[in-house]
């Protein structure tokens, strides 16, 4: 009795470690995917909007928005809003389409990693078949929403300017000497790359540095 009791507890050991190795398993790979999916979404951005029609001011409802070239669109809600989101950083040409209306499309919207750029349309009844309304987007000279002092600098900007790296695009920004922000020491300054910090642990500066042709 003692010889079987005894085996059997050593086959419940055996099976409960197997379980606890089973479960270790699964909640590292549940923490991966979470951190993959968090990078993920750091790389990307937004955007949206609202769609009104010029006659009447009223939101439009079921506004087929879509980025040319791509497979992502989305229709406007009951209020007329829009969000196309997971949008890789560029510039895009977003089109709005509605029965009986003409189509409108917004050209060079550019889209940034972890930012939602808004785009509003205001579409007026189609007098021709087939008739389009082309606008260029265009960024506000005030953000309303925004606390900080930023400064954007495309792929297109950096081919165009006689840059040898990326510090010198930073080094020409307003306010910014050979990495001193403000007057600030070189040290206090946060880089991320696709929203991932990538400060050295024991400088504060940047770990390494990013090729231009890879912006």
């Amino acid at each position: 009795m003692g010889i079987a009791c005894n085996g059997y507890a050593h086959i419940l050991k055996d099976f409960f470690m197997k379980e606890l190795k089973f479960l270790r398993h699964l909640f590292f790979l549940f923490i991966f995917l979470i951190s993959t999916n968090s990078l993920f979404a750091f790389q990307t951005g937004k955007i949206a909007g609202e769609v009104i029609e010029v006659s009447t001011g009223e939101t439009l409802i079921g506004v087929q928005v879509f980025i040319e070239g791509t497979t992502k669109g989305v229709i406007t809600d009951l209020n007329g809003l829009y969000n196309i989101n997971n949008i890789d950083p560029g510039t895009y040409t977003v089109v709005f389409r509605y029965v009986g209306f003409a189509t409108y499309k917004v050209e060079n919207v550019e889209v940034f990693v972890d930012k939602t750029t808004r785009i509003d349309a205001s579409l007026s009844e189609a007098v021709i078949e087939g008739e389009e309304v082309i606008v260029t987007a265009e960024r506000p000279i005030v953000e309303k929403d925004r606390t900080t002092t930023t400064a954007y600098i495309s792929s297109e900007q950096l081919e165009d300017l006689p840059l040898v790296n990326l510090s010198d695009a930073i080094n020409n920004q307003a306010g910014v000497v050979d990495g001193h922000f403000r007057g600030g020491r070189s040290n206090e300054v946060s880089y991320l790359v696709n929203g991932v910090p990538i400060n050295n642990a024991y400088s504060n500066t940047a770990a390494f540095t990013v090729e231009q042709n890879m912006v």
